[in-house]
C-alpha cells in the first residue's frame, strides 16, 4: 500500500518519491532521532517543509496483523479521526506499508513538523511557564480528552509526551495530539477504557504537574463529559499504576 496526501503530491514527485519503495529510501536518508525494538523516527525536509517519518519494523515478519490494522496503519486512521473530531494534530503527506501473504513486514508514516513545539513533559519539567498558562494548558487538554472519549475514541496510551504545545502560541492554544498507534473508536463507552487513559495521564503527570493543575485537567474534563468529578478522583486515585 502507499499513499500520498493529494495536497502534497507534486511536491513528492518533484523530489522523485512515487512508490513505498523510494518513501523508505527517502525517510532512511533523514536525521536519526529515535530506534528502539519496533520503531524508528527520523527528521527531515522536503522542499521548504519539515517532516517526521517514523517506520514501524520488527526483526521478522508478523502474522499477528494478519487480519487488523498495524502499528502505522492504526496511527494513520488516528489522525483521521483526530482531524473528524476537530482535535488538532499533525498532517499525514504520506503512508507506505508492505505486507506479502498478508504478512506485515513494515511500514513509514510521514507528518509536517509542527514549528516551535515541543511535548508537554519536557515543558513541563522545565518548570518555566507561570503557573496560569500551565492551568490553562491542562483544562484544554481536559477538554479535548473528553471530546475523545466522548465520541468513544480512547487513546489507550495518553501521556504528556504524546501533546505537543507551540511555545510561540504563548496561550492555551497550539496543542497538537501525536504518536496513537494503539487507538481505537469503540463502538460503545467504556469506562475501563476511559479510566485506562485518565489513570496512564496521571501516573505520567502527577509527579511534574501540581495538585491545582491536574485539578484543571479534571474539572475541565468533568465539565464535558457530564462524570461527576468526586467519583473520577477517587477512581483514578485507586491503584493509579495501569498494567498492560
Amino acid at each position: 500500500m502507499f499513499y500520498l496526501n493529494p495536497a502534497y503530491k507534486d511536491l513528492f514527485d518533484q523530489n522523485g518519491i512515487n512508490s513505498g519503495e523510494a518513501l523508505y529510501r527517502f525517510c532512511d536518508e533523514g536525521q536519526l532521532l529515535y530506534e528502539g525494538s519496533i520503531s524508528t523516527v527520523w527528521r527531515h525536509r522536503l522542499g521548504d517543509y519539515g517532516i517526521y517519518a517514523k517506520r514501524y519494523r520488527y526483526a521478522t515478519p508478523r502474522w499477528r496483523y494478519l487480519f487488523r490494522k498495524s502499528r502505522g496503519m492504526n496511527e494513520l486512521w488516528s489522525y483521521e479521526c483526530f482531524r473528524q473530531l476537530g482535535i488538532p494534530c499533525p498532517e499525514v503527506l504520506a503512508f507506505a506499508e508492505l505486507r506479502k501473504w498478508g504478512r506485515f513486514h513494515h511500514c513509514v508514516i510521514v507528518t509536517n513538523e509542527i514549528p516551535n513545539a515541543c511535548d508537554l513533559g519536557v515543558i513541563f519539567r522545565g518548570k518555566k511557564l507561570e503557573s496560569s498558562l500551565r492551568m490553562a494548558i491542562m483544562e484544554k487538554v481536559g477538554h479535548y480528552v473528553a471530546l475523545m472519549h466522548g465520541e468513544r475514541f480512547y487513546y489507550h496510551d495518553l501521556k504528556l509526551r504524546n501533546i505537543l504545545w507551540k511555545e510561540d502560541s504563548g496561550k492555551d492554544e497550539g496543542l497538537y495530539f501525536i504518536d496513537c498507534p494503539r487507538g481505537r473508536k469503540m463502538p460503545w463507552h467504556s469506562y475501563r477504557a476511559t479510566m485506562y487513559d485518565l489513570k496512564t495521564l496521571y501516573k505520567n503527570s502527577h509527579q511534574i504537574c501540581s495538585p491545582a493543575e491536574w485539578q484543571s485537567f479534571l474539572s475541565a474534563y468533568a465539565d464535558r463529559s457530564h462524570f461527576p468529578i468526586t467519583k473520577l478522583m477517587v477512581d483514578i486515585d485507586k491503584n493509579h499504576a495501569c498494567a498492560g
